[in-house]
This record gives structure tokens, sequence and C-alpha cells, in this order.
């Protein structure tokens, strides 16, 4: 098991951190150490889309498409504001919301 992570802005891996690891994780960089996207934005955001319906796929996998256009809503707002595309991140729980996210990102 992992047991010192240093990709993730320490504040993305309390999430894993209290799914996944039982709070054991540990962080080998600072929130100094990560840059932020835009100055204006915290290292990690969370939305309520109120008015999206929650699908579960087939696959026993869920995906919300209102969620889905709503994430490239604001993927296309970074980066017209010149935030390279190569620094935005989306995580995701569900593989077909996943899916669903990169089919729109490859229509785009």
């Amino acid at each position: 098991m992992l047991h010192t992570q240093y990709r993730c802005h320490p504040y993305i891996s309390q999430v894993s951190n209290s799914l996944f690891y039982n709070n054991v994780l540990r962080n080998g960089i600072t929130v100094e150490d990560r840059d932020p996207v835009m100055d204006e934005l915290p290292a990690l955001c969370f939305y309520n889309v109120s008015d999206g319906l929650e699908i579960n796929d087939r696959d026993g996998s869920f995906y919300n498409d209102k969620e889905a256009q709503f994430i490239m809503f604001l993927i296309e707002v970074l980066v017209d504001r010149d935030v390279d595309p190569d620094r935005i991140g989306v995580i995701s729980l569900y593989k077909s919301q996943m899916y669903k996210i990169t089919n729109l990102l490859g229509s785009n």
C-alpha cells in the first residue's frame, strides 16, 4: 500500500486519503510546493449541479450529463483565461462519468 504521495496537491490527497487509505497516507509535498493554477481558485473545488440526473449505467457505474457539461464549461473558462490545459485535472469516482467527460473533451 502507498504510504507517502508526492503527486497530488495535499488538499486533493485528503479525499483519497479519507476514502481509500483510512487517513494513514502522508504527503511528501506541502501546499507551498504546488503553485495555484489561478490565484483566485482553490486547489480543489466541489460544485453542486442541482438540475443534474444521476444515471446508473449497465456496468453498475454512474454518470450525470449535466455535471459533465458543467465540467466542460469550467475547463473552457480556464483555457480562455490562458490556463495551460496540462495543468487542469478532473477527478471522477465513476468510470462512466469519466467516459462522458473524455468524450466531451474529444469532441471539442
